[in-house]
């Protein structure tokens, strides 16, 4: 009787043990169910799966990667030397201020040639100079003006070519656009000619004139 109910208790206990076994199995076969679960969820997916081409080589112009010409922007090009010859090429115009009235017209350069003309507020011309740029030449510049857009000052510098010889000349205007006087100086310099040098407008002969030196002569006395 005795061996019999040992038999039977080890029996019981063996069944016990193999089924907390089997259970214990069954859950660590569930954690391992879940971790490969898990591991799927993480891991990128197959490329064939998603139907995507997989792209090996990257060239220029391939979307995917802009190339530089697409990053950097234009950079505008410059005006064009046809245009500014064109605007040098233009007539340029000065008006009297706060007035439509005309105060100087340069002409366009034709030929080595153009022509300065000054008009007074009632439109009148009161001066016109030919510039040229040929063997000689022959140059006015517009230095300032008056506050009512009439020439103040003009210069002009001849050079008749083949020599260092040259001429500068200052000319003073008028408020109302007339010619008043010009200082001639020589290249190189002579004392005499410096010493007179100076030219008035004549606005019936429309021309320079020489302003004459008045000499003074001693007489002896008696």
């Amino acid at each position: 009787m005795a061996v019999v109910l040992c038999s039977c208790n080890s029996n019981q206990e063996g069944s016990k043990e193999s089924v907390a076994k089997s259970e214990e199995l069954i859950s660590l076969e569930k954690k391992i169910d879940s971790l490969h679960r898990l591991v799927a969820q993480l891991m990128p997916q197959d490329a064939d799966s998603l139907n995507v081409p997989v792209t090996t080589d990257i060239k220029p112009g391939n979307p995917s990667l802009p190339t530089p010409r697409e990053i950097i922007k234009e950079v505008p090009k410059p005006m064009e030397s046809k245009n500014l010859q064109k605007a040098k090429e233009d007539t340029v115009f000065h008006y009297y201020r706060n007035s439509s009235k005309i105060s100087v017209i340069i002409t366009p350069w034709k030929e080595g040639r153009r022509k300065l003309q000054l008009f007074d507020p009632w439109g009148k011309m009161t001066y016109e100079h030919e510039d040229a740029l040929l063997s000689y030449q022959h140059i006015t510049t517009i230095k300032s003006f008056h506050s009512n857009g009439a020439v103040s000052e003009m210069h002009e510098s001849l050079n008749p070519g083949g020599g260092i010889q040259h001429y500068d000349s200052k000319i003073t205007v008028g408020i109302n656009n007339d010619p008043e006087w010009k200082v001639v100086t020589e290249y190189p310099p002579d004392l005499e000619k410096m010493s007179n040098n100076q030219w008035y407008w004549s606005k019936k002969e429309w021309t320079w004139k020489k302003q004459e030196t008045v000499i003074e002569t001693i007489l002896p006395e008696k």
